[in-house]
C-alpha cells in the first residue's frame, strides 16, 4: 500500500480482504505490540471459505519517506503474509496518534509519557481566562492551538525548555519560556489587559513636547518679564521716533503731497497741514488703489470661470455607481471574480465575527452582474470548496450558502490559501478583478505554516497571474491583526475591519468597486 503525500498526517489505515482457500479453518496468530504498527482482524477464526478484513495502521512522530513491512502469521502454514506499506509525510494533524495505544498489560514496558498543565489567567484579578491562542515552539517543533478552556494539557515524553507565546483579546501578548520535566505539573501564565485608553489618548493628542517647550521660549523672549525690561523698550521707542531729522521729514512729507496731486481723481489743491491730514490722504489714495484692483480682478475671474464651466459641461459623463437594477455600472467596473476563504473555527462564533461577515456578504451580492462570479472555500479542522465560479446572478444559491456557515472546529488555513488561489487562476477573468478575501481573527493553527512563506507566496500569485489577496481581521489579537494586515499589503489588496453593523453594510461593497473601477 502506498499513501503517497500526505499533509496533515492522521494515521490512516490500510484495510485489506483476506480469505480462506487452504480448506482448513484458520486462526490469526497473536502479533506481539508494536509502538509503530497495530493489525487488527475483524474475525480471528476463519472457516474455509470465510472472508474477513485487516487494518493495518502506522504510527510515527517522523517527517518525510517511510517503508514498512509487516508479517501477518496463520494457524495453517509456517511463513508469514507480508504486506508492504510506505509514503511521504508532509505534515501532521494536531490529532495524530506518534504511538500505537493499546489497552492490554501483559508485558507493557513503564511509560516515559507525562503530563504537564498551562493556565491562563489574568494578572490583575487571577481569574482563569478561556478563548486565547497558544503557540508551541521548541527547537525542532511549532504547533499553535485555540483553547476555548482557561487549561490545557501538554501530552510529552521527553523534557526540554518551551517557549509559549499566548495571545488573547483585549489582553497583552505574553512570551513566556519553561523547562519541562516530568516532575514541573503545572504553569500558570498570567495577561496583562490592554491600555487601551491610554493608546487612544497617545494617537488623538500626538505632539511633540520639544517643539511646544520651543514656542514657550519664544514667547518668553518677546513678553517682557519686569517693570524695567518694560521702561526700557519705551525708552527705544522714544529714541528711534525722534531720529528723524528735520531735512529727511520734510523730504518725506513733500514726497506724500506729491502722490497725492498725481492723481487726478483727488482735487489738487489739498493742504498739506499736518501728520493727521497727510494720514488721511494717503488711505484714501490706498482705496482707490485696492477698489480698482479688485474690480480687475473679479472681472478676470468672471471670465475664467465661464471658460471652465464650458470646458466642463463637455467632459461630463454618465459614472453612475449602479445601473436602474442595482448592479455595479459596467462602463466604470470591470468584472470581478471574488474568492472567500473564510474561518469557520471556534473563536470566529462570536456576534462581531461571522455573523457580521455574512451580513456584509449578502449586501455585496447584490450589486453584482452575471458576468461576476463568486467562490467560497471554508477552511476550519479541514478546507472545502463550498462554492465554484459561481455568477452573482444566482443571488439565491449563493444566500443559502451564506446563511449555512457555522463556526467549530480548529484553524487549519494553510490548505485552504492553496485551493483558493488554485480556483481563482482556473477561473480568471481577463482585465478584470481577481481577488482572493480572507476573513479571520487569527494565524494559521497548521504545524507547516510559515509567516514569511506566505508573504511571498502572495507577492508571487499577484505578480504572475494578477490574483490580488485582501483580508479582513475580526476581534482585537494584535497578533492576528499584524499578519492579516501584512498579507493584506503583500498581495497587493486591502486590509479591512468589520466591526459593527454599519461596517458590514458597505465594507465589501466599496472594497470590490474600489479593485474593479476602470
Amino acid at each position: 500500500m502506498d499513501f503517497g503525500k500526505v499533509k496533515l498526517w492522521n494515521n490512516p489505515s490500510f484495510v485489506v480482504q483476506y480469505t480462506n482457500t487452504s480448506g482448513r479453518t484458520q486462526l490469526f496468530l497473536p502479533i506481539r505490540y508494536s509502538s509503530d504498527i497495530a493489525v487488527n482482524a475483524a474475525q480471528q477464526k476463519l472457516a474455509p471459505g470465510e472472508t474477513t478484513t485487516l487494518t493495518i495502521t502506522y504510527y510515527t512522530e517522523e517527517f518525510g519517506r517511510f517503508s514498512m513491512s509487516v508479517d501477518v502469521y496463520i494457524s495453517t502454514q509456517n511463513s508469514p503474509i507480508t504486506f508492504e506499506i510506505k509514503g511521504n509525510i508532509f505534515s501532521f494533524h494536531p490529532d495524530a496518534f506518534t504511538a500505537c495505544p493499546r489497552f492490554d498489560t501483559s508485558d507493557r514496558q513503564v511509560s516515559r509519557e507525562f503530563i504537564h498543565t498551562i493556565k491562563v489567567v489574568d494578572a490583575s484579578t487571577k481569574l482563569p481566562l478561556e478563548d486565547f491562542q497558544i503557540e508551541i515552539k521548541t527547537r525542532s517543533s511549532k504547533e499553535v492551538i485555540f483553547s476555548n478552556k482557561s487549561t490545557m494539557q501538554l501530552r510529552r515524553e521527553v523534557p526540554g525548555f518551551y517557549v509559549f507565546d499566548i495571545d488573547k483579546e483585549n489582553y497583552e501578548p505574553q512570551n513566556t519560556e519553561k523547562y519541562i520535566n516530568r516532575s514541573s505539573r503545572e504553569t500558570v501564565i498570567e495577561l496583562t489587559p490592554e491600555k487601551i485608553f491610554a493608546e487612544k489618548n497617545e494617537e488623538d493628542f500626538d505632539w511633540d513636547k520639544s517643539e511646544e517647550n520651543e514656542e514657550v521660549n519664544e514667547l518668553d523672549e518677546l513678553i517682557p518679564s519686569t517693570s524695567s525690561d518694560l521702561d526700557e523698550i519705551k525708552k527705544e521707542e522714544k529714541i528711534y521716533e525722534t531720529t528723524w531729522t528735520a531735512e529727511e521729514t520734510a523730504k518725506g512729507n513733500s514726497n506724500i503731497e506729491n502722490t497725492i496731486n498725481d492723481d487726478k481723481s483727488l482735487p489738487a489743491d489739498i493742504p498739506v497741514e499736518n501728520s493727521t491730514t497727510q494720514e488721511k490722504n494717503e488711505n484714501r489714495v490706498n482705496e482707490e488703489i485696492v477698489r480698482n484692483t479688485t474690480e480687475d480682478d473679479k472681472e478676470s475671474r468672471s471670465e475664467k470661470t465661464e471658460e471652465i464651466r464650458e470646458t466642463t459641461a463637455v467632459e461630463v459623463v454618465d459614472t453612475a455607481d449602479y445601473d436602474q437594477d442595482g448592479s455595479l455600472n459596467e462602463a466604470k467596473f470591470a468584472f470581478n471574480h471574488i474568492v472567500f476563504l473564510i474561518d469557520i473555527s471556534s473563536s470566529m462564533k462570536k456576534p462581531d465575527k461571522l455573523p457580521l461577515l455574512k451580513q456584509s456578504m449578502l449586501q455585496m451580492i447584490q450589486v453584482l452582474r452575471p458576468q461576476d462570479k463568486v467562490s467560497v472555500i471554508t477552511y476550519g479542522t479541514s478546507s472545502e470548496v463550498l462554492v465554484d465560479a459561481l455568477s452573482g446572478a444566482n443571488k439565491a444559491e449563493l444566500t443559502a450558502v451564506i446563511q449555512a456557515l457555522v463556526a467549530r472546529g480548529q484553524s487549519y488555513g494553510v490548505d485552504g490559501v492553496d485551493m483558493a488561489y488554485e480556483l481563482a487562476k482556473a477561473n480568471i477573468i481577463e482585465e478584470g478583478n481577481n481577488e482572493i478575501i480572507l476573513a479571520s481573527d487569527g494565524v494559521f493553527n497548521s504545524r507547516n505554516f510559515k509567516e514569511n512563506k506566505l508573504y511571498r507566496k502572495a507577492m508571487i500569485q499577484k505578480g504572475m497571474y494578477d490574483v490580488r489577496l485582501s483580508t479582513i481581521g475580526f476581534g482585537n489579537t494584535s497578533k492576528a491583526l499584524t499578519f492579516l494586515e501584512t498579507l493584506a499589503d503583500r498581495g497587493d489588496g486591502s486590509f479591512l475591519r468589520i466591526t459593527s453593523d454599519v461596517d458590514a453594510e458597505s465594507a465589501l461593497t466599496e472594497n470590490i468597486m474600489k479593485h474593479s473601477i476602470r
